[in-house]
């Protein structure tokens, strides 16, 4: 374990929301885990019960059936949560409009619907928020952070960016954050660098971004006002022909556009099992090598083939353990700063 690298690489680490944790505890809880229960932190996976039969991972997306037995008390959360011996990070992408899955209490209009409530829009926001509250929800895959005008594309036809000017996003977006914070919830803002008038759903397809370069230079700068302010971004599936050929989640000059800004914030990669990703696994490996932190996984059935995988290319020094170490050590920050795991040990 090459922990003087380790010490140094995250001396000047910066706290989640003021809270400050020191680092030889950190390094000291890590080197209790097993090579499996490192590499299962990096995946955030879909789940309609909770149950994991061998590995647990960083995180859970709860399904909206999941979601609906928390509601009805049909499931005591806590009771599945507690059998983690690391406690994951419960997320949803609780977006309102398109993307509302917590319809079936109330519908929640879209940001940009909010955005434009000027009279209610604070109110709407702190009924979401207390929702989320409600289910544990600890990490919010919002807000949307893509720029685009054009009617056909892929963002706008779904309603999931704001119309605005970039400042007047940035005020109502501060609020949005500042609201989650108050509730102890993490946001990840999405999809970086920037969607732009991309028409494809890159669910299905792997598409090529559309737009000039202003347009994703705008993005890119309202991202980077948001870089201090949140913990996660999550990288899109396009591929941005100006930097790489390969989608932004396997790109390292798309990573590079992230770590020169900020070193300590977690990169998430958007659903590595999806329709446009015709080989899961070597998305994943190509991802990892990347600098991508964590991996979303909307198959389950995946997630121990994914960790056997992981575990087996570090051991055979196909990708190196100091890699691991270093997403590790971002994930945990959060993960300390949420449920101070070392904190209650000592």
């Amino acid at each position: 374990m090459m922990l003087i690298f380790l010490i140094l690489f995250f001396l000047t680490f910066e706290s989640v929301s003021g809270y400050t944790i020191k680092k030889n505890d950190l390094i000291n809880y890590y080197d209790t885990l097993s090579l499996e229960d490192k590499v299962s932190q990096l995946f955030i996976v879909y789940t309609n019960n909770f149950k994991f039969s061998q590995n647990h991972p960083g995180g859970v997306i709860p399904s909206k059936t999941l979601l609906k037995n928390i509601y009805h008390k049909k499931i005591v959360p806590e009771n599945f949560l507690m059998e983690f011996p690391i406690p994951p990070f419960v997320c949803i992408d609780q977006e309102g409009g398109k993307v509302d899955r917590l319809s079936f209490i109330e519908k929640t209009p879209s940001l940009n619907s909010i955005f434009h409530n000027y009279e209610k829009r604070y109110e709407i926001l702190k009924i979401m928020v207390l929702n989320e509250k409600r289910f544990g929800i600890n990490l919010n895959l919002s807000p949307v952070l893509d720029l685009s005008y054009e009617k056909n594309s892929m963002i706008r036809r779904t309603d999931r960016n704001i119309l605005s000017t970039d400042d007047s996003i940035k005020e109502f977006i501060d609020t949005y954050i500042s609201l989650h914070k108050s509730k102890k919830i993490l946001n990840c803002i999405k999809h970086f660098p920037g969607y732009g008038e991309t028409f494809d759903n890159s669910d299905v397809v792997i598409p090529k971004f559309r737009g000039d370069k202003k347009l994703f230079e705008k993005n890119l700068d309202l991202f980077y006002y948001f870089f201090d302010k949140v913990s996660f971004v999550m990288v899109s599936n396009i591929i941005y022909p100006f930097l790489d050929t390969v989608p932004a989640t396997r790109s390292k000059n798309v990573v590079k556009l992230v770590r020169d800004r900020r070193e300590d914030i977690v990169i998430i990669a958007d659903d590595i099992a999806s329709r446009s990703n015709k080989n899961p696994f070597f998305v994943l490996k190509e991802s990892f090598k990347s600098g991508v932190d964590m991996f979303i996984l909307m198959n389950d059935t995946l997630f121990e083939y994914m960790v056997d995988s992981l575990t087996l290319w570090i051991s055979k020094g196909e990708i190196e353990e100091k890699e691991l170490d270093q997403k590790l050590f971002r994930i945990f920050v959060k993960k300390e700063y949420l449920f101070n795991m070392i904190k209650n040990k000592s």
